[in-house]
């Protein structure tokens, strides 16, 4: 699978950014992750490391998987950082998201470019991140972020259903499964796909999202991304962690 240029990564981006259906919360399933979302929420720091697992197969021909490791760090109600790393296998590629009291950065290693977004734009640094990330930044970051109207698939997760108990890494959790739409602002709804999310029990911070194949992807076809997270709520955390000097 070809591999698209950094520009036109942020092209794409910026001229097809989605809206997607807001979680609902009726019934116990919606309200474990709607418990989830609050303790989110009020969370005044967090800590993460993790792997974005992508696997895309055509129709023929063998599987394509990749694993990419992240980490995210957050002190409320602004200070945010999250790097990520490509596979070590391919080519060296890191991206990193940061934000301060003034604005919201980013910095990629294909352009070396740092763009700025002061207050009011925060949002489109996180929207313009989705593509170089494998949309590690959608993930956990509108939950950190609750009003800032950020999208996701946790956080806009629709049609809910309670799967049952799964433990994950030996951690007891509660899996659901759901529907993540994406409505452009045409009106038109694409890439609409099946949604998986285990919940960790004690603590209701989310441990896995599974994201299955888009609907129209074609016959044979399997392109499905997997987040694993090991999370910690309100950690102490160094100011040194949130700074981030480009490379030179």
């Amino acid at each position: 699978m070809q591999r698209p240029s950094p520009s036109a990564v942020i092209l794409a981006a910026a001229m097809c950014l989605p809206t997607l259906t807001r979680a609902g919360s009726d019934g116990p399933t919606g309200s474990l992750l709607a418990r989830s979302r609050a303790v989110y929420a009020r969370l005044h720091t967090y800590l993460d490391r993790g792997v974005v697992q992508t696997e895309y197969r055509g129709a023929a021909g063998p599987p394509l998987i990749e694993r990419h490791t992240f980490t995210t760090v957050y002190r409320a109600p602004r200070q945010f950082l999250l790097d990520f790393h490509r596979d070590p296998k391919l080519p060296q590629e890191r991206y990193v998201v940061w934000g301060d009291d003034e604005a919201f950065h980013t910095w990629w290693s294909e352009t070396r470019v740092q763009q700025d977004f002061p207050k009011g734009r925060g949002a489109t640094a996180f929207a313009l991140s989705a593509l170089p990330t494998h949309d590690v930044v959608t993930i956990i970051p509108p939950l950190l972020f609750a009003n800032a109207g950020l999208q996701g698939a946790v956080a806009n997760l629709s049609e809910l259903r309670d799967v049952g108990p799964e433990a994950i890494d030996g951690l007891p959790c509660e899996k659901l499964e759901g529907r993540l739409d994406l409505a452009y602002r045409t009106g038109n709804v694409t890439g609409a796909r099946e949604v998986m999310v285990w919940i960790d029990r004690r603590t209701l911070l989310v441990r896995r999202v599974f994201e299955d194949t888009p609907q129209g992807s074609g016959t044979g076809v399997v392109s499905t991304v997997t987040f694993t997270f090991s999370p910690t709520a309100d950690p102490a955390l160094d100011r040194a962690r949130f700074r981030f000097a480009p490379p030179q």
